[in-house]
């Protein structure tokens, strides 16, 4: 299967000494970079920033492997949910009915839909990917402008904005081009740190729903909790006490 998680590193850039402290108190590994070595581990970019910091433990996600994997543990029945009810039945489109007794709905931008009000709000947001430079094994990055990624062995880098601008882009990244785009959702919500991540997490009846922000490098502790939320009648502290 390989690994889920690459070894390319992540740095955090520009503005990093909360991340720097938050990484002191957890006890994780990290070290300083000064912006040769920002340059040393994205080659292609213009970097802008003084400093940076390195998690030598991050990287980016193998999201085909992933699922790959998890589809291999489970049995998928593919359909349009029109509606859950209290007590676990599940209306599918084509007027057929599952019934469980616990169901999960984590639905991303149809959860409040199929749930109730959630608190949060969806707007479209739209990632870049960009070719011309070979970015296999080059580190994952947060900065002020956006963040970007490497897409696994495909040599492209990816990378989002809340507001595209290609100008900005183009000075940080000027050998790039762009050749493909992922237009998908982002989440506002009151509770949502100052990053954008962050989750809630209700109960009604039979009934659980998750719905949250920047969640995929979480994926193995959230699948846990989870799992242990639709298991027992009450929800797990560690998904309440966010």
């Amino acid at each position: 299967m390989g690994r889920l998680l690459g070894a390319e590193g992540f740095i955090s850039a520009g503005a990093c000494d909360a991340t720097a402290a938050a990484m002191t108190q957890a006890g994780a590994a990290f070290c300083w970079l000064d912006r040769a070595g920002i340059a040393t581990r994205i080659p292609f970019a213009a970097v802008p920033w003084d400093a940076g910091v390195l998690d030598p433990l991050g990287g980016s996600l193998r999201c085909r492997r992933a699922l790959s994997a998890l589809a291999g543990r489970v049995v998928i029945q593919r359909g349009e949910v029109v509606s859950v009810g209290d007590d676990g039945s599940t209306v599918l489109s084509d007027g057929s009915v599952l019934r469980g007794d616990r169901v999960l709905i984590c639905a991303g931008a149809a959860t409040s839909e199929l749930f109730g009000p959630l608190g949060v709000e969806f707007a479209p947001h739209t990632r870049f990917s960009y070719q011309g430079a070979d970015a296999t094994g080059v580190a994952c990055l947060s900065a002020p402008e956006g963040y970007g990624l490497p897409l696994g062995s495909t040599g492209r880098w990816a990378f989002g904005q809340q507001v595209p601008d290609p100008a900005t882009v183009r000075g940080l990244f000027p050998s790039l081009s762009p050749v493909d785009r992922v237009e998908c959702f982002t989440v506002g919500a009151p509770w949502l740190d100052s990053g954008g991540d962050g989750w809630t997490v209700a109960r009604r009846g039979r009934v659980v729903a998750f719905v949250g922000s920047n969640l995929m490098k979480f994926g193995p502790l959230l699948g846990e909790l989870l799992a242990q939320a639709v298991l027992r009648d009450d929800l797990p502290n560690e998904l309440t006490a966010i």
